[in-house]
């Protein structure tokens, strides 16, 4: 199976209908493996901003393969390096909770990204879409998240 646009649609629409469960306003983005977008959905009264957080935070989970807030943890003693990455990518990659790679078997299909709520919860929508559509998010970094005291 092939990840495309009816997969990706699919999970911003599980996505949004997570958000309207738990009250929050997002933006819900799916990019590729190569961090193109692919399909976003956009709450009314959602933050003018979020689209774009939400796109960054997809490509950076795609690229890195793994959540945003696991990869935040990682950036905070490297800001130079991580900086440096920002700038060699144009600034589209927003590392903080909320993001999370697609994965199908062992292969990074695109990313997931959620942003307009606060970053725990946007991480919460984005697992709760993956997880809706039969995705899963790689143990390891689940395995780190909790270990650090955070929810996945």
């Amino acid at each position: 199976m092939s990840f495309g646009m009816k997969q990706a649609r699919a999970l911003v629409d599980a996505g949004i209908r997570a958000a309207e469960e738990k009250g929050y306003l997002v933006t819900v983005t799916v990019v590729d493996a190569g961090g193109n977008f692919m399909w976003a959905g956009r709450m009314d009264g959602t933050k003018f901003v979020a689209p774009d957080i939400a796109r960054g935070k997809a490509f950076a989970a795609a690229a890195f393969r793994q959540s945003t807030g696991g990869l935040e943890e990682k950036a905070n003693p490297k800001p130079v390096f991580y900086a440096g990455v920002q700038i060699i990518h144009d600034g589209r990659m927003a590392i903080g909770q909320g993001g999370l790679p697609v994965w199908m078997g062992d292969e990074v299909v695109g990313g997931i990204g959620v942003s307009g709520a606060a970053p725990h919860e946007d991480e919460e929508v984005a697992a709760a879409a993956l997880e809706a559509e039969g995705f899963s998010f790689p143990a390891a970094d689940v395995a780190m998240r909790s270990a650090l005291g955070h929810s996945r």
